[in-house]
């Protein structure tokens, strides 16, 4: 049984592949400064049927997907943003100061452990991965306050608060939206080299790739 399930396993990881943009993607991370070339870059191709079924709905109450930095704009815009892109957007574009990749992310660590802290170190750990992307999507000053009090209750963090799953899908889903927020005032770049293959948006300017 053992045996059978390496081999789906195997079979699962040959037939997910990168796609264009995830590649420029790694170009770009692989000529990064030290500490910042780890980012994890997730196979983008197939989409999951869920991802799918989402996209298929939304275009159905008039979403366009996005396709490249030309087309005529539109209020309602779907666009392919990942937090890791973020985090890695504000480190490359300075917005992290001596802190590397492996810092900023420790948020997902501490999202496995399950363990009941303190909101105030809940907070403070909160606010090292989200204020510098906060800041490199261009976002005001009182987005963080705003943003950690949403937070917070979707991840039942009261007086103290576990740092299990639901912290870490909160930060993921809030810098997704830093990443679409970004974009829809014009403070984004995008890695792309074929319409037909995708993309990936991320906070701030210039493309972190020249920095």
């Amino acid at each position: 049984d053992r045996t059978k399930s390496n081999k789906r396993r195997n079979k699962n990881k040959k037939e997910k592949a990168r796609r264009d943009c995830d590649k420029q993607w790694q170009e770009c991370m692989s000529a990064s400064v030290a500490g910042w070339r780890s980012a994890r870059i997730q196979p983008g191709a197939p989409l999951p049927i869920r991802i799918t079924n989402i996209v298929t709905g939304l275009t159905k109450v008039d979403f366009k997907a996005y396709v490249a930095p030309d087309q005529e704009p539109n209020q309602r815009t779907l666009i392919e943003c990942f937090p890791n892109e973020v985090i890695w957007s504000a480190g490359v574009l300075g917005f992290c100061g001596n802190y590397t990749y492996a810092s900023m992310v420790a948020y997902k660590q501490m999202g496995k452990s399950k363990t009941i802290l303190p909101s105030e170190i809940l907070k403070a750990v909160f606010s090292h991965t989200v204020r510098p992307c906060l800041k490199v999507a261009g976002m005001p000053d009182d987005w963080h306050d705003a943003c950690w009090e949403r937070l917070s209750k979707v991840a039942a963090v009261k007086n103290e608060g576990s740092t299990g799953k639901a912290f870490d899908d909160a930060i993921d889903s809030l810098l997704c939206l830093v990443a679409s927020s970004a974009f829809a005032i014009g403070n984004a770049h995008v890695h792309q080299k074929r319409t037909s293959d995708g993309h990936i948006i991320g906070p701030g300017m210039p493309k972190p790739e020249v920095v």
